[in-house]
């Protein structure tokens, strides 16, 4: 397996991209608080504002390996990454409540602005992750990168359901750990409880593993395309 190397040109790249997204998507937000008057979706700011926090803890996380910095400072800015990860994707399933809504708007517009955010947040986790992976990958080798990845897009999936379903948040484990360790207590006790919820978390999982391999492929391509046109000039 190749090890993953992002680029200086393709860093910048990527955050304009990413950038772009977000303004278009808080531009779509904004047209529609206006001409309804309405903040009924405001929390659609709140989602994008906690998914771009987990782009920067991966930045930093780069960051840190690439200064070389201590490895409990790595380690840390990792797992606050890890556990702010899943508000990414999770910006996707906010399309649950397209058609939904209280004000009267057309639901193509509505469909077009929940897309926009979800595709957005799910560019950002990929993003963060590409930069965590080469993080990995470069410390411990190709296989332990892609282990670890595959293990964190589905803990992923399970943070997504957590907060969907359960309505937990990121810093909840900090801030209710009982809460969250009553929640692992009913599941040891009956693993089977509730099987519901591990055809949910495979599902997204599956679907995210997919997403990210697509990415990484399509990052890799461009990145050659950069360096090609950077090499003749």
């Amino acid at each position: 397996m190749e090890k993953l190397r992002p680029s200086a040109t393709g860093l910048i790249a990527l955050l304009a991209v990413l950038c772009a997204c977000s303004a278009a998507s808080v531009a779509l937000i904004s047209v529609r608080m206006q001409q309804t008057g309405s903040e009924e979706l405001e929390f659609l700011r709140w989602n994008l504002a906690l998914a771009w926090l987990a782009m920067v803890l991966g930045l930093a996380t780069f960051a840190a390996h690439r200064w070389r910095m201590p490895g409990p400072v790595i380690i840390s800015a990792g797992v606050a990454w890890l556990l702010f990860l899943p508000n990414a994707p999770y910006l996707v399933t906010d399309m649950v409540h397209a058609g939904n809504t209280w004000e009267s708007v057309p639901l193509w517009f509505d469909i077009v602005m929940f897309a926009t955010f979800g595709g957005t947040g799910l560019l950002l986790g990929y993003a963060s992750l590409y930069l965590v992976h080469s993080v990995v990958s470069d410390r411990f080798g190709a296989v332990a990168g892609w282990a670890l990845t595959f293990a964190t897009l589905a803990l992923s999936g399970a943070g997504i359901y957590l907060g969907r379903v359960l309505r937990l948040n990121s810093w909840d484990p900090a801030t209710q750990p009982e809460l969250f360790l009553s929640i692992a207590r009913r599941r040891l006790e009956d693993p089977m409880g509730n099987p519901g919820l591990y055809t949910v978390i495979a599902m997204m999982s599956v679907m995210l593993v997919l997403g990210y391999v697509v990415f990484v492929a399509s990052a890799r391509v461009a990145g050659g395309v950069v360096e090609r046109r950077l090499g003749r000039t």
